[in-house]
C-alpha cells in the first residue's frame, strides 16, 4: 500500500510539474503574441512620428526661407519709404499747386496709375503682371 501512495505522490508531483510547465508555456505564448502586437503598433507609431518630424522640419525650413525673403523685401520697402520721406520733405505741395496746378495734377495721376499697376501686379492670382483691365 505504501508503494501505491508513493507512486501516486510521485505521479502527482510529475503531473503538477507537467501542468505547471504547460500553463507557463501557454502564458508565455499569450505574452509573446501581445508583445508582437505591441511591437507592430510601436513600429507604426515610430514611422508616423518620423514622418511628422520630417514634415515639420521641411515646413520649418520653408518658413525660414520665406522669412528671409520677406526680410529682404522689407528692407527694400523701408529704403524706398525713406527715399519717399526724403522727397516729401523737399516738396512743398501748396507752392507747387499754386504755381503749376495742371502739372501737379498730371504727376499725381501718373503716380496713382503706377501705384495701382504695382498693386495689381503684386495681388494678381494668375501671376500676370502689367496687365491692365
Amino acid at each position: 500500500m505504501l508503494k501505491i501512495y508513493i507512486f501516486l505522490l510521485i505521479m502527482g508531483i510529475i503531473g503538477g510539474v507537467g501542468y505547471g510547465g504547460y500553463a507557463y508555456y501557454i502564458d508565455s505564448q499569450v505574452r509573446i503574441a501581445t508583445l508582437r502586437e505591441n511591437n507592430a503598433k510601436l513600429l507604426v507609431a515610430n514611422e508616423t512620428k518620423d514622418a511628422t518630424i520630417a514634415s515639420m522640419l521641411a515646413s520649418q525650413n520653408q518658413s525660414q526661407e520665406l522669412n528671409k525673403a520677406l526680410s529682404k523685401r522689407l528692407q527694400v520697402a523701408e529704403a524706398y519709404s525713406d527715399t519717399l520721406q526724403a522727397k516729401f520733405a523737399k516738396v512743398n505741395l501748396m507752392k507747387s499747386a499754386i504755381e503749376d496746378p495742371y502739372g501737379l495734377e498730371g504727376r499725381i495721376n501718373n503716380a496713382v496709375v503706377r501705384l495701382l499697376d504695382g498693386l495689381r501686379a503684386d495681388t494678381d492670382p494668375n501671376g500676370v503682371s502689367g496687365a491692365k483691365p
